[in-house]
This record gives C-alpha cells, sequence and structure tokens, in this order.
C-alpha cells in the first residue's frame, strides 16, 4: 500500500503528501483555478446512466450556468427535471474547494439523504481528479468532507438548525421549491444574515417550480429585478436529445399535467384554463391562480374548519374514519402510531355539529368501529370528550404524574437504571475509536438486519442496523453510535 493514499483509498491523497509538478501541470493548475469552466470539461467526471463514468461533456446552458455562479453573489435558476442541474452546481463548489483555502460549503437539500447523494458525486468527481490537483484529504465521510487547505463541505436537510451557528462561504440550496414554507423561512431569517454579511460570500438556490412557495416569491422577485438574484431559466428542449417527439413521448407515459411542472416549469406567465363548479371557464396565469389560493388559503385559515378522512391499509380497505382541525398534525399522529397506510381527505365543514355526523355516518358505512381500527362509533367532537386516542388514551386527560415528586417506587428506578447499566456515555471514547466506528461504517458492506420489519411496521434501514449490529462492541447505545456517525457530535475528528 501506497503511504500517500488517505485511509486505503488509492484514488485520494492524504494530507502533507509532496507533489512534484510539472511546467505543463503547473499551467492547467492555473488555467483551472481562474476558468471553473474549464476545469469542469477537463477535469470532471460524472457517471451516466448509459455508459458509466464519463467525462462532464457541459451543455450550453451549463456553461451559462458556471458562469453566472462564479461572476454573480446570488442565483436562483428554475430548471426542468433530469436537466443535469445538480451535477452542474456540484462541478463548481468542487471547483471553489479545490481553488480557495478555508473556505466552508454547504450542500442543502429538502431531504438529507439527497444533500448525501449530492456530496456523492462531488466526491467520485475529487476521486477521478488527478493526484497533482488534488488537496490532501483530512476528512471524508458520507456526510462532509475537509481538505488540507482548509476547505470544508457539509451536507444536510435544509432547517434552520442545519448550519446554525457556523459561517459559510457557500450555501447551495437544492430543489428549494419542495422545502414546506415554514422550513424555508425560519431558514432565511437564520441563515442569511451570515451569508449578507460577507463580501464574497454566495448563495445559490436551484429548483423544479412546485406551487406557490418560498421559491416562487424568489424567482417571482428576481423576474421583475426586485431583489439581487441573478434568475437564470431552462426549458426542456435545450437538453440535448429532447425533441417535440420526446416530448409526446414522455406525456404518454406520464400525464401532460406532469409534464407541464415538471418540464415546462409552469411560471407566472403561464396561461392555464381553469374550470368552475358551475361550469363556466375562465384563461388566467399562473400568478393570478397563485394571488387566488393565497387569499383563499387566508379567508380559510381565519375560519374554523373541521375535516373528515379516513385511513386506507396496503390493501387499500378503508380502516380508519377521522375527524380533526389540524390535519398536518392528525397525519403525523397516525403516521407514527398506526401501521402503514394511505391518509386522504373526504369532507370538510365549519360546523362542528356536521363534523360529527359526517363521522357518525362514515364510520357507520365503511363499519370501521367493530372490523376497522375506531375505538368508537364516533361523533364525539372536540367538546369536552372523553375519546379513545391513536394510542389508546383518553385525550384530555392528566397524567398521573404530572406535578408530584418522587413518584417511583425504588424498584422502578433500579429498573430504569438497569437499561443503562455498563453503556458508557459516547464523549467518553477515544478520537481512534470514532474514526473506527466511522470506517466501519463506511466499509460494512452487508447487514442481515437490513430491511426487518420492526414494531412500528417500518423497515429498518443500513444505519439502524448497523448501530444495532455494533454498539455492544464499543459499550454504548446505538443512538449513540447513530449520533457519531452522523457527527451531530465529535465533529472534529
Amino acid at each position: 500500500m501506497s503511504n500517500d493514499q488517505y485511509l486505503g483509498n488509492p484514488l485520494l491523497k492524504k494530507a502533507n503528501t509532496p507533489i512534484e509538478f510539472t511546467k505543463d501541470q503547473i499551467e492547467q493548475f492555473i488555467k483551472c483555478k481562474k476558468d471553473p469552466v474549464y476545469f469542469a470539461k477537463n477535469y470532471i467526471k460524472i457517471v451516466s446512466l448509459d455508459h458509466g463514468l464519463v467525462p462532464f461533456n457541459m451543455y450550453k446552458f451549463q456553461e451559462k450556468l458556471i458562469k453566472n455562479f462564479h461572476d454573480h453573489r446570488f442565483n436562483v435558476c428554475k430548471m426542468p427535471r433530469q436537466s443535469g442541474k445538480s451535477t452542474t452546481v456540484v462541478s463548481y463548489l468542487l471547483h471553489y474547494a479545490l481553488f480557495n483555502d478555508n473556505v466552508n460549503i454547504a450542500i442543502l437539500a429538502n431531504k438529507a439523504s439527497t444533500a448525501r447523494d449530492l456530496l456523492g458525486r462531488l466526491q467520485l468527481a475529487y476521486e477521478n481528479l488527478p493526484k497533482w490537483m488534488q488537496q490532501g484529504v483530512l476528512i471524508w465521510n458520507r456526510g462532509s468532507l475537509e481538505l488540507e487547505n482548509g476547505s470544508k463541505i457539509l451536507a444536510a436537510s435544509t432547517s434552520a438548525s442545519a448550519v446554525r451557528g457556523g459561517s459559510y462561504n457557500i450555501i447551495f440550496l437544492d430543489e428549494f421549491a419542495f422545502v414546506p414554507n415554514h422550513i424555508a423561512e425560519d431558514f432565511f431569517s437564520s441563515v442569511y444574515p451570515t451569508i449578507s454579511s460577507g463580501q464574497s460570500t454566495k448563495l445559490i438556490i436551484v429548483s423544479t417550480p412546485h406551487g406557490m412557495n418560498h421559491f416562487y416569491k424568489i424567482w417571482h422577485d428576481a423576474e421583475r429585478r426586485k431583489n439581487q438574484y441573478i434568475p437564470t431559466e431552462v426549458h426542456w428542449s435545450e437538453v440535448p436529445g429532447r425533441d417535440e417527439k420526446w416530448k409526446k413521448q414522455t406525456i404518454e407515459n406520464t400525464s401532460e399535467q406532469q409534464f407541464l411542472v415538471e418540464f415546462e416549469c409552469v411560471s407566472g406567465e403561464t396561461m392555464i384554463d381553469i374550470r368552475y363548479t358551475n361550469g363556466k371557464t375562465e384563461s388566467i396565469n399562473m400568478e393570478e391562480l397563485y394571488t387566488r389560493m393565497w387569499v383563499f388559503w387566508i379567508i380559510n385559515n381565519n375560519k374554523k374548519m373541521y375535516y373528515i378522512y379516513f385511513l386506507k391499509d396496503l390493501n387499500n380497505n378503508i380502516q380508519y374514519i377521522g375527524q380533526t382541525k389540524n390535519l398536518s398534525t392528525r397525519k403525523g399522529e397516525h403516521k407514527r402510531n398506526k401501521p402503514p397506510h394511505i391518509f386522504e381527505l373526504i369532507e370538510q365543514t365549519e360546523i362542528s355539529e356536521k363534523a360529527k355526523q359526517l363521522e357518525i355516518d362514515y364510520i357507520k358505512k365503511y363499519n370501521t368501529y367493530k372490523n376497522g381500527w375506531n375505538k368508537s362509533p364516533g361523533g364525539e367532537g372536540f367538546d369536552d370528550y372523553d375519546r379513545q386516542g391513536i394510542g389508546g388514551v383518553n385525550k384530555g386527560t392528566i397524567p398521573w404524574n404530572k406535578g408530584i415528586k418522587n413518584c417511583f417506587s425504588e424498584k422502578t428506578i433500579e429498573q430504569m437504571k438497569n437499561v443503562r447499566k455498563g453503556r458508557v456515555f459516547s464523549r467518553k471514547l477515544s478520537d481512534d475509536e470514532i474514526k473506527q466506528i466511522r470506517l466501519l461504517y463506511e466499509q460494512t458492506p452487508d447487514l442481515p438486519l437490513v430491511g426487518l420489519i420492526m414494531k412500528n411496521g417500518k423497515k429498518m434501514s443500513y444505519i439502524q442496523a448497523f448501530c444495532k449490529e455494533h454498539s455492544g462492541k464499543y459499550n454504548i447505545t446505538p443512538q449513540g453510535m447513530k449520533r457519531i456517525i452522523l457527527q451531530e457530535c465529535w465533529k472534529n475528528v
């Protein structure tokens, strides 16, 4: 094994490895540093679905994107699906980390797994760079990396807590239109001051449109030059190989509505036809539709609404009828406590008594009281009732131990102590043990527990199986090992 490899990986150079540059390599290094497009076209490699690992042959709009990222601080991009948008941004982020010292970069997506996948693409491109162009590696895992020039890259889900407390030179927000509004607003109020305080810090937002949300507002204002973002729009026909024949085939295999959203990227000026319940039709643009939807949402959220919904099991049988005043909260409660199911809204009303009667009628219609998951015939409503909840606990009852001190017996206290008996806190582990855990996680190919159905009806994930399998070896809890792997603790090791 060569001494210049990072943790035995022949594609990575470890820190403090001396390199003798040839004259041509020096010229190439300088040229790449000055021109990120040249760097991407000549040194970045990507995985093609048809041909495997190939050089990044950039389209014209991808070159334009990278130039905009390089020349402007704030960029917002509205692009169709599968157009190479994420790969383009990743190539620029790699260039920025390589040729700038002591910079911090955050890759954030609507899901943490998506962010880690983007970091994985960047790491693949890095591994295929020539060794003389690489910086030595200090940290390399699924969630982050650090190079010997001091540059760091983090991958996480988009949330206010994801990058709180850190200072970042570039924040990349992938598929930002799919981040819920309340999370997007919290994120910007928490993170934007950090970005705006620098003179060269950058914010890159890339997404396919997804309704009226924070992304829509940023894009809408950028088009009208009401903010400092540089808007870039790419049409599906700009991607080579996509023509009218491809469009027709895609619509046949999906739907026209899906094609409009995912590939046409319908915007504020796009005209659509709407049909009212009375049969009347009207042509309006998307901006007007969003405005009407927004007004409708405000009006209805100022009213007290009651919702009737049902749960279907995986065999498509209706098993539960319920009523609620908060759909999202109730949906989350069912997801945590019921077997796998489908949640669908049936009716809604402003009248409490009508909601009670609707619940009774639907429970009777589908017989979910005796042959389903309902614990009562329904109709209790929300007015001082004693109702069996999802977990079998009476709603509205006061916990038996509220306000009582020393309420557990010595026997119970001893049982609770024994749960963690012999276990150690992860902070007592050594740096070497932390590194061993993370390396073992990266190198363990197969685990027999992966896919096992757990008590909550869900399949055990890879990280859950790994922690259950190996936590005993280090005498820590599975949750403690998971926090180590995800770098929620021991971040500097």
